[in-house]
């Protein structure tokens, strides 16, 4: 399975690139968990990349990876297929061939593993945020769920995202 992550790095590459030059239209969202990817190149994991930006204070940027087992199993309510010690450590060490890995938690023995690289983080994906996080100007949510209210679909649909990634 070290392969399936070796083989994640063109699609790492692409996200890391979007996130640190995108540019955006005006209106376009996307939700707090990031974007996601589901390579046919690594079908036992999936990969999300979630760009956390405190807006209170524009220069404290954080990104978070997490890589999962795409096909979860679960026994008496326990994953049985969780992520081996060889398999994180090599997810991180491929994440830390792009940005520094500072802080990383769940991993071996779960079914997902995630950490913190101080990536590159756009104005543009800052932005896609920021409108995520400042709601629906009608319903004053940012999920909006009102029937009929547009709002989070047409935001996200406008968002110019990588390759690949959803």
């Amino acid at each position: 399975m070290i392969e399936s992550i070796e083989a994640l790095r063109p699609h790492l590459k692409v996200a890391f690139d979007w996130l640190s030059s995108s540019e955006q239209p005006e209106g376009a969202l996307i939700q707090h968990h990031g974007i996601y990817l589901l390579p046919d190149c690594s079908p036992e994991f999936s990969v999300q990349i979630a760009p956390e930006t405190i807006l209170r204070n524009q220069s404290i940027r954080r990104t978070v990876v997490i890589i999962e087992h795409r096909d979860k199993k679960f026994v008496d309510g326990a994953a049985t297929n969780v992520l081996t010690e060889e398999e994180f450590k090599s997810f991180i060490e491929l994440v830390n061939s792009f940005y520094p890995v500072f802080d990383h938690w769940n991993g071996v023995g779960c079914e997902s593993g995630s950490m913190s690289v101080a990536a590159d983080v756009s104005d543009g994906v800052v932005r896609l945020l920021a409108t995520y996080r400042g709601g629906c100007p009608t319903h004053k949510h940012s999920l909006c769920s009102w029937e009929k209210c547009s709002w989070f679909k047409e935001g996200r649909a406008k968002a110019v995202l990588p390759e690949g990634w959803r």
